[in-house]
């Protein structure tokens, strides 16, 4: 079981504020039975460099890694070093020309040319379109949608929409979407429309938005069966091994 989008890494987003919250995170995603985790911090080109946001990525993660596995408090699972599994990533915010970057594949998934794209806040227009268009086709990258279901009130026109949709993109979805009725409504008939979905928990913290994997996967279960759950962890799978078949 796969958590495609995290904001875990202590210090460096508005996600985990220090060591010990992450190690908290860390352990519910390992009692919702979670084993393959990517870390996804926020990337705003506007804002960072890609350099300076990876190593601070990296430092982050390896502060990480030294206290898991020196905290005895943990899960045993820690103790071995193949569970749970780790990739570096990071959350891209959609900008301008981005599809010319030469350092967009430096933010992809860890060992893949899979990036998690977090689309603009607004009506989406044609340049939008030719921008994610152009990033598929110039770099050769596999487009994962960050929570996909934030988006769609936003398109009063929803001809770019479709458009977007109909491109080879793999749509994220929150888990936390699933208390909301209005947000739950829409996956739901956003997968009966024929969508294949990965989840992520976009978990910040321990309170208002914490690890619940386990929540979002029981109201699809309830929904549409096993199956869509089947269905899920094979893309994901394929994903984090990045099996282009």
């Amino acid at each position: 079981m796969f958590d495609f989008h995290t904001h875990i890494l202590p210090g460096i987003d508005d996600g985990s504020k220090n060591i010990n919250i992450t190690k908290e995170m860390i352990q519910a995603e390992i009692d919702q039975g979670v084993n393959g985790i990517v870390l996804t911090p926020h990337f705003y080109a506007q804002q960072d460099d890609p350099v300076r946001f990876i190593e601070r990525r990296q430092r982050a993660y390896n502060k990480v890694i030294e206290e898991l596995y020196n905290d005895l408090t943990l899960d045993k699972k820690f103790s071995d070093q193949t569970n749970p599994k780790f990739k570096l990533g990071a959350e891209v915010y959609f900008f301008s020309g981005m599809a010319k970057s030469k350092n967009l594949s430096d933010l992809c998934i860890e060992g893949t040319e899979v990036l998690l794209l977090e689309m603009p806040f607004r009506q989406w227009t044609k340049d939008v379109y030719r921008e994610v268009k152009e990033i598929i086709e110039r770099q050769s990258l596999t487009i994962i949608l960050a929570h996909i279901e934030r988006f769609r009130k936003y398109q009063k026109d929803i001809s770019i929409w479709n458009e977007i949709m109909q491109l080879p993109v793999i749509p994220q979805i929150n888990t936390e979407c699933f208390q909301s009725w209005m947000s739950r409504r829409f996956v739901f008939k956003f997968i009966n429309d024929g969508h294949s979905i990965i989840l992520g928990t976009d978990a910040h913290n321990n309170t208002d938005r914490p690890v619940n994997m386990s929540q979002g996967r029981e109201a699809l279960k309830k929904k549409f069966g096993e199956v869509i759950l089947n269905d899920i962890d094979m893309l994901s799978d394929k994903l984090w091994r990045n099996d282009e078949s």
